[in-house]
């Protein structure tokens, strides 16, 4: 099956999905899917020059059957001499406990597993782009617009998955088989001699996408001829494409109406935002409260009643949108703003300083934490032999935010934290709002928040270290 690893190589080098020097994390399940990217992937590691470590999730919703997939994907990677990082999780209980569903508990435990891998190699000082990978597939694609389609989305739900695009983490997530047809990687692994493990939970309809796939589509393609497939696989790229010209559109007329960005406000010209076309002005709007603070739970309504008040002859007036945030106009403005009230009880509560835990162990046997929370890990002992404060840092590493003179060893060599800032483009006026872990004037971490995770990596854990210094973070409720 040469012609489907031309094609996927294709698709990689036609989309940048897969670049010299990069480091992948793939997801490896042991089905169809992804076993079929893990053996394309292994063909083009050399030829790319790519970095491949494999996560898989034992997710424990089938007894027995889940532990001889775990077995199966680890045996496998020892076979090929790739690194396998395995994660139990019992997603039935986490659904439980948090109110999801079993699917959505399940998701939830795969992307943490992935960032906490791509986390530690960041820790091992990569200087390439990590990148998540995972083996979704055309016929994934239709499903998923069609689900979309089926809950209400708008257009832009309707543009599907991209190749390659902003992830969980901040790392890129990586699709290489998003044009590669389910027959095809079936096709694949019977003529290249694989043999996937089956999941049977895959045939049946407990979950919403798997009536999709089993009922849904097969009804649509007898009763109505065609297939459905395609024509919402043909549906995504037309809606991709319109998505991305209306939002690069409208991120021009942010730039063109942004009067001022304050710290707790943003300030807009009212009569460019009024005399743009509505789907343009409603995606300024909605990049204006994504910069401040407001990326999630924005619906259409709140988006339409915006924009009626900004186009009305009102001289004030205001929008409540999710959490305390709201628009409001005043004469030839629109503020984005939050409610006063609460942004003052947010502001106290924003005072508490993260609470971090400190634990040196033996390196030899040491495995990264489970759970949710963030995480370092340090050598230990070249920590006591370089830092200023030498063997007393242990008891000098504090939670604070950013001061005048302070740096961070990376591979590269010293930097200052304000060039790091300028370099990872975070806005001026958050930056007194990223937390640190530093030993005096010296940054061990920056925890992932207002930006991206960032590491000390002169003390990067090594296989010659003897003891590790555990640095964990949590926020007081």
């Amino acid at each position: 099956m040469a012609d489907l690893l031309t094609k996927v190589r294709s698709y990689i080098e036609d989309h940048g999905i897969i670049e010299k020097g990069d480091r992948v994390v793939l997801g490896l399940s042991g089905g169809p899917d992804s076993l079929c990217l893990f053996d394309i992937l292994l063909k083009l590691k050399d030829e790319i020059d790519f970095g491949l470590d494999v996560v898989h999730v034992n997710h424990k919703f089938r007894p027995i059957e889940a532990e001889l997939d775990q077995e199966f994907v680890e045996k496998l990677c020892e076979e090929k001499g790739i690194k396998c990082h395995s994660f139990v999780r019992d997603c039935n209980e986490i659904a439980k406990n948090t109110g999801r569903s079993p699917e959505e508990a399940g998701r939830l435990v795969r992307y943490e597993s992935f960032c906490k891998v791509a986390m530690a190699i960041e820790l091992e000082g990569v200087l390439g782009n990590i990148k998540i990978c995972v083996a979704q597939n055309r016929n994934d694609q239709a499903e998923t617009i069609l689900f979309r389609l089926i809950r209400g989305t708008g257009t832009d739900g309707l543009a599907g998955m991209e190749p390659l695009a902003p992830g969980t983490g901040g790392y890129l997530m990586a699709r290489p088989l998003l044009e590669t047809d389910r027959s095809e990687i079936e096709e694949y692994c019977m003529q290249e001699g694989l043999e996937p493990r089956i999941d049977k939970t895959n045939k049946e309809t407990t979950y919403t996408r798997n009536k999709i796939r089993l009922e849904l589509i097969p009804f649509i393609n007898e009763k109505f001829g065609g297939d459905i497939t395609q024509a919402m696989v043909r549906l995504g790229r037309n809606a991709s494409e319109d998505r991305n010209y209306l939002s690069r559109e409208a991120g021009r007329l942010y730039g063109r109406a942004l009067i001022e960005r304050e710290k707790n406000r943003i300030r807009l010209d009212r009569r460019m935002l009024a005399d743009a076309h509505p789907s343009i002005s409603r995606r300024a709007v909605s990049k204006a409260f994504r910069t401040a603070g407001l990326d999630h739970d924005i619906e259409r309504v709140h988006l339409v009643n915006a924009g009626r008040l900004i186009a009305s002859d009102a001289s004030s007036g205001s929008v409540d949108f999710p959490g305390s945030y709201r628009l409001a106009v005043s004469y030839d403005e629109v503020l984005v703003i939050r409610d006063e009230k609460n942004q003052e009880a947010g502001a106290k509560e924003e005072k508490k300083i993260p609470e971090i835990t400190k634990q040196i162990v033996s390196a030899y046997d040491f495995e990264y934490p489970d759970g949710m929370g963030q995480f370092a890990v340090f050598d230990a002992d070249v920590l006591e032999d370089n830092l200023i404060r030498g063997k007393g840092y242990f008891d000098t590493l504090e939670v604070r935010t950013r001061q005048e003179g302070d740096f961070i060893n990376l591979n590269a060599g010293r930097k200052s934290i304000q060039d790091l800032f300028v370099d990872m483009k975070v806005p001026k006026e958050e930056r007194d709002d990223v937390w640190l872990i530093a030993s005096g004037s010296e940054v061990l971490w920056i925890p992932e928040g207002v930006c991206r995770a960032r590491y000390a990596e002169k003390y990067s854990l090594r296989q010659s270290s003897a003891r590790a210094l555990v640095l964990e973070m949590s926020y007081q409720l």
